[in-house]
């Protein structure tokens, strides 16, 4: 057996990944007897969540390397020594240690795909991480050009390792493209890895983007909706374009067209109710005097009467092309008016209730 206290562990040295352990050995009580195994126990903390990782490791000689630390975590060490006659009692902890993140070293290989969901118009890229020295990869980074043309480059970075390249801007058929891959940790940007060729394929099929959207008719027709042409852009280079230099389709209506059943029922509501209540009003207004009129209160039939044809025509904004003015008027007409409207009938029964409901004189103003 092995006294009751080993010496401490020490880190003795250490990388962005790695740390070296060693510790003395310890007084045996049997001055015979011989260290047959040490074992070490590292405990890594992880913040911010403090959650515990325990690495244990066994050697015969009192160093010892632990690989593969995090700049996020505190590491502590620990040793246990062993004779014939058992195992010692474990050792203090080492004071606590972090490595110190360097940026990544630069990316190990370049791998290229089909892209399966276009095939023929973009690669899927996979860049190999090498020695991330003590941070986890926050970015990835690729830049990529056509051959000869390096000062076109362009580049596509994300969280991911995997990029469809092409899928946002075209590769060119039958060109050999250029690939670096740069890393980024919290401590810096790696250098960018050798450059890694993929040539496109010769046969790329025509997609949307290879065609302009040019509308026609102004307005929609009940019956086929909006007529609009797809034109092949000037100088695109892919298969089947040929065939459909300009094709006509047509597209459902946006809005409801002025010419069509719809059309037709929205604006003779709105006119008919419009009239309706519009000629209301005019009736308050010429006859206000009287004194059925006075007793209503023809301020407030005259505001609610307005405001309701004001309310009903606004129901003709809902048709036709939609622009700036008819957006801003179907906001706010409609509710302004329904405000006023039912605001003025809300006053008009607020002040019959004071009236009948107060123990003041009936003829007080309210």
């Amino acid at each position: 057996m092995t006294d009751d206290t080993l010496i401490v562990p020490t880190v003795a040295g250490s990388t962005s990944s790695l740390a070296v352990i060693q510790w003395k050995q310890p007084i045996l009580n049997c001055p015979a007897c011989t260290i047959l195994s040490y074992n070490v126990t590292m405990t890594a903390t992880s913040s911010p969540s403090f959650a515990e990782l325990i690495t244990t490791q066994t050697t015969t000689q009192n160093l010892v390397i632990f690989r593969d630390l995090v700049s996020t975590s505190t590491y502590t060490f620990t040793v246990l020594a062993q004779t014939v006659f058992g195992w010692s009692v474990l050792s203090p902890a080492s004071p606590p240690f972090q490595v110190a993140a360097e940026p990544p070293d630069a990316a190990a290989y370049v791998l290229f795909a089909t892209d399966e969901a276009n095939p023929n118009v973009a690669v899927q890229v996979s860049v190999i991480i090498g020695n991330t020295n003590g941070a986890m990869i926050d970015l990835y980074e690729v830049e990529y050009w056509p051959k000869g043309g390096r000062e076109d480059s362009r580049t596509v970075a994300g969280g991911s390792s995997v990029f469809n390249v092409g899928e946002d801007v075209r590769l060119k058929p039958s060109t050999r493209y250029g690939f670096v891959a740069r890393l980024r940790n919290t401590a810096g940007t790696s250098p960018a890895s050798d450059v890694y060729y993929y040539k496109t394929s010769a046969t790329m099929m025509c997609d949307a983007r290879d065609f302009t959207v040019a509308p026609l008719d102004e307005f929609c027709t009940p019956s086929n909706g909006r007529r609009v042409d797809f034109v092949l852009k000037e100088g695109a280079v892919c298969d089947g374009g040929e065939e459909a230099v300009r094709v006509s389709e047509y597209l459902p209506c946006e809005y409801v067209p002025y010419v069509s059943m719809p059309g037709y029922t929205i604006v003779g509501v709105s006119i008919f109710g419009f009239v309706v209540c519009f000629s209301t009003t005019i009736f308050f207004i010429l006859h206000r005097n009287k004194p059925i009129i006075k007793a209503a209160q023809p301020v407030f039939l005259i505001l609610f009467t307005f405001a309701a044809a004001v309310f009903v025509g606004s129901t003709a904004l809902r048709i036709g092309p939609i622009n700036y003015l008819t957006c801003k008027l179907q906001m706010w007409v409609p509710h302004i008016s329904f405000a006023v409207s039912f605001g003025s009938l809300v006053v008009k029964l607020w002040r019959v209730y004071k009236i009948f409901a107060s123990k003041v004189s009936p003829h007080t103003n309210v």
